[in-house]
């Protein structure tokens, strides 16, 4: 049994993430809060004083930037709650499958060394100054192509201040779906026969899949933060079109959009866990072919007994514990994940199309643009 002591961090070389949690808060709801108040909060408060002593109206256009607001307001902080969840999620997942010995070793040592390998994997070095330096090109590419807005670079301070957040949130961005790359590898490599390792799937695991849950509830946490993504994309495509008084289908990238994340978002969650798959499967046609062989074999000998002794209490004391554990076979699962984790893949990949559609019907039906 792996001890709980064993340090595995995903999120170790997140320095951004790693001074919010260790120098603000912990709290997943209130360091949402405070990073969202901190960053809409603070651009209101300098338009204010700037309206005040310049007597410009950048607050009146703060409030008519609805993009923003909502993705600074809403889209944000959960933003900042699933990517704390999908490091929770990491950090649970992986532990408990060596914990609960669905991952197997000889000894605790390859145990400990199989999870800081799989830490090293995913807290690579160059993640953190990629991930910055993507965040930094694409916000100097926006501030050079945007126009005359509260926010450009020669605006004000406010606008600074409000990059300053833009560029964390483009960075966290980036981080994750780098980190979502190897940890898709890292779930894959679960099934490999190397380190020393074995799978052992557990037909009566608590979870109902065969202890393998974890691995789909992984891919959750990752298919998650890939909804809220696509969401913020809609959300400017929804913007656009509004400030074009047009519906988000006459916006040209919101189709685009939508496409690529329905691909992405199931590749993504199946991606992973086909191997799982394919090893459950394999399993459970190995454990229902010897139990027919077995069931077969006594069964022919209980046809041939009636010719002569009968039945002896043995074979059929015997046939009925291999008919129960058919039964028990066939309710195998075949993949890591329940009917939870479905319902939560419909609503994640449904959510982007769905707020799309309503929009749409606003705009044309409603609003008449």
């Amino acid at each position: 049994m792996l001890k709980q002591s064993l340090e595995f961090q995903p999120h170790r070389n997140d320095y951004v993430m790693r001074f919010f949690l260790e120098r603000i808060t912990s709290n997943p709801l209130l360091l949402a809060t405070f990073y969202s108040l901190a960053a809409i909060g603070g651009a209101f408060a300098i338009s204010f004083v700037s309206d005040s002593v310049r007597e410009t109206s950048l607050v009146t256009a703060m409030l008519r930037d609805y993009a923003n607001l909502i993705n600074m307001g809403i889209v944000l902080p959960i933003g900042i709650i699933l990517v704390l969840n999908f490091y929770n999620q990491l950090q649970h997942g992986f532990t408990q499958l060596i914990q609960d010995q669905i991952i197997k070793f000889s000894s605790e040592k390859e145990a400990q060394e199989y999870l800081q390998s799989v830490d090293r994997a995913i807290n690579k070095r160059w993640f953190f100054p990629l991930a910055l330096g993507v965040s930094v090109v694409v916000n100097a590419l926006i501030l050079l192509l945007q126009g005359d807005t509260w926010h450009a670079w020669d605006a004000g301070f406010q606008a600074w201040w409000f990059r300053f957040f833009v560029i964390i949130n483009f960075y966290m961005i980036a981080n994750i779906l780098l980190r979502g790359v190897a940890t898709v590898i890292q779930m894959r490599r679960v099934f490999e026969s190397s380190d020393g390792k074995t799978v052992v799937l557990q037909p009566l695991h608590p979870d109902g899949c065969g202890g393998l849950k974890e691995l789909g509830a992984i891919s959750m946490a990752l298919n998650a933060f890939l909804c809220l993504l696509a969401v913020y994309l809609s959300v400017v495509a929804f913007a656009k079109g509004a400030d074009q008084t047009a519906s988000p289908s006459d916006f040209p990238f919101f189709i685009p959009i939508i496409f690529v994340f329905i691909i992405l978002s199931v590749y993504l969650f199946l991606a992973p866990l086909s191997r799982a798959h394919k090893i459950m499967s394999e399993e459970k046609r190995r454990v229902l072919a010897a139990l027919n062989a077995e069931f077969q074999a006594t069964y022919s000998k209980i046809s041939e007994s009636l010719q002569t002794d009968g039945i002896s209490l043995q074979d059929a004391q015997k046939i009925e514990s291999i008919e129960r554990l058919y039964r028990i076979g066939s309710e195998m699962p075949v993949w890591p994940m329940d009917a939870r984790i479905i319902q939560q893949l419909g609503v994640a990949t449904g959510l982007p199309i769905l707020l799309g559609m309503v929009t749409e019907f606003i705009n044309r039906f409603i609003l008449g643009t």
